[in-house]
């Protein structure tokens, strides 16, 4: 690739990455004045990822939506080395029960962050496990209430 296709490619990057961060901070910050519910999964979570593969591990952010009585949006601002941050949201379905949530859903993210993922975890009001696979990669999130 020539030079100033990389630098115009690398100045494309960032811009994209600034509007997926300014648009999860402000999504964030909103998201902190609703009272956390204590029997649901709606509201914010953080904790962090970690890959069975590579050791690569990091961050994690996410705003979970509740969209109707079996689906959730999962807004998720993942880190890598600190200075690296992926922003995506995928539907996962949620089955509820008792006070024990089951996840499962995928995700289509760019080929460079690896494709095709699927996601299956559980929840409880206060804590949420989710691991993921995709065909390079497999791994886990962590995630408590902040």
């Amino acid at each position: 690739m020539k030079p100033r296709i990389r630098l115009l490619v690398l100045g494309l990057s960032c811009c994209l990455l600034a509007s997926g961060c300014t648009a999860f901070r402000s999504e964030w910050k909103s998201a902190a004045k609703i009272p956390v519910p204590t029997d649901d999964i709606a509201g914010r979570w953080k904790g962090t990822w970690r890959s069975d593969v590579n050791g690569h591990h990091g961050g994690l952010r996410c705003i979970v939506t509740k969209l109707d009585a079996s689906s959730y949006r999962f807004y998720y601002d993942a880190s890598y080395k600190r200075i690296l941050h992926g922003y995506y949201t995928i539907t996962q379905t949620v089955a509820r029960a008792d006070h024990t949530f089951k996840l499962r859903g995928s995700a289509e993210l760019p080929k460079i962050f690896g494709g095709h993922y699927d996601y299956e975890g559980t929840a409880t009001a206060t804590n949420l496990t989710s691991n993921y696979t995709a065909k390079a990669d497999h791994g886990v999130f962590q995630m408590m209430r902040p």
